[in-house]
């Protein structure tokens, strides 16, 4: 029953470990294209939330 806990817990640690992890990981926001139609009668304010 041990050996069962503890590989459930190192699976679940590797894991996270390789899914949780955003370091090193470069993102261009110039390239990203929007859904939004061109009005020249209204004004747009686009604004992202990077941590």
């Amino acid at each position: 029953m041990k050996r069962t806990n503890s590989a459930v817990l190192a699976g679940l640690l590797i894991t996270s470990f390789l899914t949780g992890c955003a370091v090193s990981r470069k993102l261009s926001y110039n390239t990203i294209k929007t859904d939004i139609a061109a009005n020249p009668g209204l004004t747009y304010s686009i604004a992202s939330y990077d941590q």
